[in-house]
C-alpha cells in the first residue's frame, strides 16, 4: 500500500454611467475600472437616494477597502477583497493549484497549463464585477424587496472562488473514470446480479451520478470544519450561518430550480435566500441559461491559453446586464403567486450570445477539448488510473483505508482532498513492485508515445450503443479477415477497438441558451428610468421585455474510431493491413446506420493516402495539433 505524501457621486441627470444599454462608446471607463472603487462602482451614490441605499453603499464600500490586486492574463488588473485570501491559503483552496484546467489537452496544446485555481481566482473576479455593477445602476436593489448588503455579494465572490473545490485530478478525464471504470470494477466484486438489488443499484448510482459539482459543496464544508480561524474570520467579516448555506447553494444549485420554467407556480426551493433573490442564483452557475461567469471565465481563459480566438465580449454582456421582473416564472409564497427577479441583458446582446458564446463554447470542445489526440490520452490515462487505483490507498474519516474513486464517491474530503495531479505523478515516480504496470502503461503511452491509430470520425443521425457496435463491428472484422485478400490482417479483440462517442452542443442539449432569457429594450427602459424620476424602481418597468422563443439548435453526435492493436504483433500480420480492414469495416457500419463519414477535405482517396500516412507515422506520433 501507498500512502501519497501529505506532506464622484451620481449625477441627477441622465449620466453615460446611467446607459442602461450598457455597450454604448459613451461608458466612463472610470466607473468600470477593475482595480479603483474610490471613483468607480463603490462611489456613486449621492444624497438624491435614500438613507437606507447610501448607509448600504457606504458598508459595502467600507469592507471591500481592504483589497488585493494582481495581473491576470485573461482579464487584465484585478482585484478581490482581503478577506477572500483567508480562503486561498487553505490547503483545500490550494489543491487546485496542482489540478490543471484542461487534463490531457496540455499535451496537445503545450502553452495551456493553466490551473483550476487561475480559473477560480478569474470567476470570483467576474462575480464581483457584476454584482458591483448592478449596485451601481440599480442601486433600488438596496432597497425592499431585494435589501441587498456586502453579504450578497461575499456570498457571491466566495461561490466563484470555490465553484471548483471539489473538481478531480485531470480536469473532467476523472468523472469519466469514476462513472464508467470505478463502477464496472465495483461491480466485478460482487456476485452476478448485485446491480439488480437494491443495495447494488444504490452503491452503483454512487458512481453513475457522481459530479464534482456536488464535490466541491462538500469540500466548501470541509473547509470550514478544518480551518475554523477561516469561518471565524468570515462571521467577523459579517457572514451568518444562512449565508453559507447560500453560498452552497451558488456553487450547485438544487435541482428543482428547473421546475421554475414550467407553465405553473411551485414552491421557492432555496433556502439560503428567498425568491426575491433569484436573480443572484443566475450569476455562478446559471440554472436558466447556463449563460454565467463560470463559462465567461473559462471562454477567455482557454481561448487565451490554446491561442484560439474567443468573439464573446464577457465585459461588454455583463454592462448590459439589469434586474427585471419575469412575469413568465412564479413561485408560491405564503398561498400566493409571486414573480421571480432575473437578469435581464440588453436585446442588442441576443446575437452575441446565441453566436458568440455558444459558437465559443462550441469551438472549444470542437478544437480542443474532444480533440482527437486529447481524446485518446484521456482513454490511455483511464488505464493508468484502473491499474494504479487498486495499489493507492488514501487515509479518510477515523482513518479508514480508501482508493481514490471511494474516496470520491463517498464525499470523504478527508481523503479526497489529496486526489489532484500532483498524486499521481507521485505514483507514477513511486519504485514499487505493485505500481510496475501502470508505470509501464505510462510511460508506452505518453513518453513514447505509443498511443492508439486514428482510424476516422463519422456523424450520427442519432446516439448508438456503442458497446454493442463495437462487438458487432470487431465480429464482422474477424470474418472478412479469413478471406484470402485480407490474410495479413491480425485476429482483434473488442479492447483493440475503440470507439470515442462526441457529442457538439451549445450547453443545453439542442435547446437555444437564448429561450429562457429575458432582455430589455434599452431606449424603452431609459425613458421609464426618466419617467420614474428618482424612484428608479426600473425592474418593474412595463413594456420593456423581450421574450426570445429560441431557435433550433442542432446537437451534432459523432463518433471517433481507434485502433489499439495489442503489441507485439506476430510476424506473419502487419499493422497496415489490420488498420486498413478495420477502416473499411467501420466505413461499410457507419454508411448502413446512415452514418455521415467527416472529412477533413479532400476525395476518398486522398481521405485513404492520409489513412496510410497516418498508420506510418504513428510510431512516431506527436502529440502537438496536426494539421489533418
Amino acid at each position: 500500500m501507498v500512502h501519497p505524501s501529505m506532506d464622484s457621486d451620481r449625477s441627477t441627470s441622465a449620466s453615460p454611467s446611467r446607459d442602461v444599454g450598457g455597450d454604448g462608446p459613451q461608458m466612463k471607463k472610470a466607473r468600470y475600472d477593475s482595480v479603483g472603487m474610490e471613483e468607480g462602482k463603490l462611489g456613486t451614490i449621492s444624497e438624491m437616494h435614500s438613507t437606507a441605499i447610501q448607509e448600504q453603499a457606504y458598508i459595502l464600500k467600507r469592507k471591500f477597502m481592504k483589497r488585493w490586486t494582481m495581473q491576470d492574463p485573461a482579464h487584465g488588473m484585478i482585484w478581490l477583497p482581503d478577506i477572500l485570501k483567508t480562503i486561498m491559503d487553505t490547503y483545500q483552496f490550494e489543491r487546485m493549484n496542482n489540478i490543471l484546467q484542461l487534463g490531457s489537452t496540455a499535451r496537445v496544446y503545450r502553452g495551456a497549463t493553466h490551473t483550476r485555481a487561475a480559473h477560480s481566482i478569474g470567476t470570483a473576479y467576474l462575480s464581483l464585477e457584476l454584482m458591483l455593477h448592478l449596485l451601481d445602476v440599480q442601486p433600488e436593489l438596496y432597497e425592499e424587496p431585494f435589501n441587498l448588503t456586502f453579504r450578497d455579494v461575499t456570498c457571491l465572490a466566495i461561490a466563484g472562488l470555490c465553484h471548483d473545490l471539489g473538481h478531480p485530478l485531470f480536469s473532467h478525464m476523472f468523472e469519466a473514470y469514476v462513472q464508467k471504470v470505478a463502477s464496472k470494477n465495483m461491480l466485478a466484486k460482487h456476485p452476478e446480479g448485485y446491480a439488480a438489488t437494491p443495495e447494488g443499484a444504490a452503491e452503483l448510482k454512487k458512481y453513475t451520478e457522481w459530479t464534482h459539482e456536488q464535490a466541491s459543496v462538500e469540500m466548501f464544508r470541509h473547509m470550514l470544519l478544518a480551518n475554523p480561524d477561516v469561518k471565524r474570520g468570515l462571521v467577523d467579516f459579517g457572514l451568518q450561518e444562512v449565508d453559507f448555506v447560500f453560498i452552497e447553494e451558488l456553487i450547485s444549485p438544487p435541482a428543482e430550480m428547473g421546475d421554475l420554467l414550467g407553465s405553473e407556480a411551485v414552491a421557492w426551493p432555496c433556502r439560503g435566500r428567498p425568491h426575491t433573490h433569484a436573480f443572484l442564483y443566475e450569476i455562478v452557475s446559471n440554472w436558466r441559461s447556463g449563460a454565467d461567469v463560470d463559462k465567461f471565465d473559462y471562454f477567455t481563459r482557454d481561448a487565451f491559453y490554446l491561442g484560439l480566438k474567443s468573439s464573446f465580449d464577457a465585459r461588454r454582456y455583463i454592462q448590459s446586464l439589469r434586474v427585471l421582473r419575469d412575469k413568465r416564472c412564479s413561485v408560491v409564497v405564503a398561498g400566493a403567486e409571486q414573480n421571480l427577479f432575473t437578469l435581464s441583458p440588453n436585446e442588442k446582446q441576443l446575437d452575441s450570445l446565441r453566436m458568440d458564446a455558444a459558437d465559443t463554447r462550441a469551438g472549444l470542445h470542437r478544437k480542443a477539448y474532444k480533440h482527437k489526440t486529447s481524446l485518446k490520452l484521456d482513454y490511455h490515462m483511464r488505464r493508468v488510473l484502473e491499474l494504479m487505483e487498486p495499489h493507492i490507498k488514501i487515509p479518510g474519516t477515523g482513518g479508514r483505508m480508501m482508493t481514490m474513486s471511494e474516496a470520491a464517491v463517498e464525499f470523504d474530503m478527508e481523503a479526497f482532498q489529496y486526489v489532484d495531479d500532483s498524486l499521481v505523478r507521485q505514483m507514477l515516480r513511486t519504485p514499487m513492485p505493485e505500481l510496475k504496470p501502470a508505470q509501464d502503461e505510462y510511460h508506452r503511452r505518453f513518453s513514447r508515445r505509443q498511443i492508439a491509430i486514428y482510424v476516422e470520425e463519422v456523424e450520427l443521425e442519432a446516439p448508438m450503443n456503442f458497446s454493442k457496435v463495437r462487438a458487432e463491428l470487431v465480429a464482422e472484422y474477424n470474418e472478412r479477415r479469413l478471406q484470402p485478400e485480407h490474410g495479413q490482417a491480425k485476429e482483434l479483440g473488442v479492447s483493440e477497438v475503440i470507439l470515442q462517442p462526441v457529442v457538439l452542443g451549445h450547453g443545453m442539449k439542442s435547446e437555444d441558451p437564448a429561450k429562457n432569457i429575458l432582455f430589455h429594450n434599452s431606449k424603452q427602459l431609459e425613458r421609464y428610468e426618466e419617467q420614474q424620476g428618482s424612484k428608479l424602481k426600473i425592474y418593474d418597468c412595463p413594456d420593456v421585455v423581450r421574450h426570445d422563443h429560441g431557435v433550433p439548435l442542432r446537437k451534432r453526435y459523432r463518433v471517433i474510431c481507434f485502433f489499439d492493436p495489442e503489441l507485439p504483433m506476430s510476424p506473419q500480420y502487419t499493422k497496415e493491413d489490420s488498420f486498413n480492414l478495420l477502416a473499411t469495416v467501420f466505413d461499410a457500419y457507419m454508411q448502413s446506420h446512415k452514418g455521415r463519414l467527416v472529412r477533413m477535405g479532400g476525395t476518398p482517396d486522398q481521405s485513404q493516402k492520409k489513412r496510410r500516412l497516418r498508420l506510418q507515422d504513428s510510431a512516431e506520433e506527436t502529440l502537438f495539433v496536426s494539421n489533418e
